[in-house]
């Protein structure tokens, strides 16, 4: 459907809000092509082919759609992920894909998505829902302070987002040794992680099946696996699309692209293009092998190298600690916001306000 046929009535007790079809499938695509998330850095994420492919990654989910005579003029959507809350596993959920059609900028229609989205969450299991926004998105800001009826979310913190340039050294140690990971120690790799990341609240709950379609790398000494990472591309469900950047990253990306003409570097974006980036799903390391998190690093950077990929993305918490290695490395950093809600009122979310969060951004 293109936005010159689009003619559309704004009166509000015309738009039916419903769950969204597969046969939706063409119009969410167009829509997200209309809206922009608008922010510091400006993206456009398209979803093609498949809209809903992104939140079959995540788990169990819901669209919900605001349609006008056939007519798709909004969406927001719901998925559920198994997470580590205090050392335990509990379930969250995490809103997403709020989009208005640009027609529709200013009226009630977003608010009328939430409160359906609302009213559908308090009838389900997740005490907590959570919510990332790019650092300068004020609409959506807004929408999450609580108006007209809707629950006010709480700020909990900020998030850096790494974008690492790739390397073509594989960094070696005397210690350790580095190499990818068979299918046979998936087991090991889950066990390691999951260890790992009941440090963190609302880290992911890994099993093996979550393994699939990544390159995992890993450190040992002696026969011991002591550190992993793992990777991966999600351009099949997802295409980041620069739209606005300022003017210091435009010169930086600018010189990086004349660059690429003499070394072998990735393609850096320019405003319209895509971005090709390779995710750091999972990280994590035994306690005392520090020194292990700088081969995994390096491991990372040399295989988006290897991959042209133009970037190697990880996002981290305010708090921690790890953003301080991260400091030798080359790189673009952009920031986001994270939001929660108690939606049962139960006081989880005090409990975890000054704890290490994590977010995994290669499903935003």
């Amino acid at each position: 459907m293109d936005q010159s046929d689009l003619t559309v009535n704004r009166t509000d007790a015309m738009i039916l809000i419903r769950e969204a079809t597969k046969e939706d499938n063409d119009d969410l695509l167009t829509l997200t092509r209309q809206t922009p998330m608008h922010g510091i850095i400006s993206l456009r994420i398209d979803r093609e082919p498949d809209f809903f492919s992104l939140l079959k990654r995540r788990g169990a989910y819901k669209v919900f759609t605001a349609v006008s005579h056939d007519q798709l003029l909004g969406a927001v959507s719901i998925s559920y992920q198994e997470v580590w809350i205090n050392g335990h596993r509990k379930q969250v959920g995490y809103i997403g894909d709020m989009k208005v059609h640009p027609d529709f900028r200013g009226s009630f229609l977003a608010f009328r998505l939430m409160a359906e989205l609302y009213k559908y969450l308090l009838t389900e299991t997740p005490d907590l829902v959570l919510c990332l926004t790019a650092r300068g998105n004020h609409e959506v800001e807004t929408l999450l302070e609580g108006r007209l009826g809707l629950p006010g979310f709480c700020h909990v913190g900020h998030f850096k987002v790494y974008e690492m340039l790739p390397s073509p050294r594989r960094k070696t140690n005397a210690t350790y040794r580095v190499a990818k990971v068979e299918e046979n120690d998936l087991g090991q790799v889950c066990l390691l992680l999951n260890e790992y990341y009941k440090n963190y609240q609302v880290a992911p709950v890994i099993e093996p099946h979550h393994l699939t379609s990544t390159v995992i790398g890993a450190v040992y000494q002696k026969g011991e696996m002591i550190g992993a990472i793992c990777l991966t591309d999600t351009d099949q469900d997802r295409q980041n699309v620069v739209m606005a950047i300022p003017i210091g990253i435009k010169l930086a990306l600018s010189c990086l692209r004349f660059a690429s003409l003499f070394f072998p570097l990735g393609k850096f974006p320019g405003v319209g293009d895509p971005i090709r980036m390779l995710y750091i799903k999972y990280i994590g390391f035994r306690e005392g092998h520090d020194k292990a998190f700088d081969l995994l690093i390096q491991f990372a950077r040399n295989v988006a190298y290897q991959q042209h990929y133009a970037f190697l993305t990880i996002g981290l918490y305010e708090r921690d600690k790890l953003m301080e290695r991260f400091k030798k490395y080359p790189k673009f950093s952009f920031t986001s916001n994270l939001f929660a809600l108690d939606l049962k009122r139960n006081d989880l979310l005090r409990s975890i306000e000054t704890g290490l969060f994590y977010e995994d951004f290669s499903l935003i």
